[in-house]
């Protein structure tokens, strides 16, 4: 709660305030209307969506790991910690769930994030910033294959990560997004035909 109440940025949840009900705590936020794991569970994202949002998350990770004195390392990046709220016909991303947040300069415990985005080193006391963009990493391939990356399906998911989804008809994308589309997908798979099974 100490490291939510600190955070304002606009790609990160905003954190109104904390009560305790009958020994409970409970947190006040904004209202967001559904989570990335929701969408995906219903739809396929478009490359437009996966770009934008995507690019939120990303925004939301470079303010933690910049903020001063010490870096604030999330620890739990994953579609269920990413609420979606719309702007216009587009779905714009937040990350939310400080509870495993911790600042770099703290000792750390083991992580408790979920082990699908979980980097080799969470298990062990000597944290940083990585930890956040490998999960990152496992969330981008989420978002634009629909499954989590699988040492055992590494051919089968570069290849699909060859193929970008469509733009959604709906979405005229501009000269910028296409260029932060395609770095994205560049960086997808360089990452994926790396050994991510340490």
């Amino acid at each position: 709660m100490d490291i939510a109440s600190r955070c304002r940025y606009p790609c990160l949840l905003q954190f109104i305030g904390a009560t305790n009900d009958k020994g409970s705590p409970l947190f006040v936020t904004e209202l967001m209307e559904t989570s990335l794991r929701a969408l995906l569970h219903k739809q396929p994202l478009s490359a437009t969506e996966v770009s934008i949002i995507s690019l939120d998350v990303a925004r939301a990770l470079n303010y933690l790991h910049q903020k001063k004195p010490s870096p604030i390392i999330h620890r739990d990046i994953s579609s269920a910690n990413v609420l979606l709220w719309r702007r216009g016909d587009q779905w714009r991303g937040k990350v939310s769930d400080y509870g495993t947040a911790r600042l770099m300069a703290n000792t750390m415990t083991p992580c408790p994030g979920s082990p699908p985005y979980s980097a080799p080193e969470a298990s062990h006391g000597n944290q940083t910033v990585k930890m956040d963009v490998y999960s990152f990493g496992a969330l981008l391939c989420e978002m634009y294959i629909g499954e989590w990356p699988n040492p055992e399906r590494r051919e089968q998911q570069v290849a699909m990560v060859k193929k970008p989804p469509a733009s959604s008809p709906h979405t005229e994308m501009s000269a910028n997004q296409s260029l932060q589309r395609d770095q994205v997908w560049k960086k997808l798979l360089r990452n994926l035909k790396n050994d991510i099974s340490l």
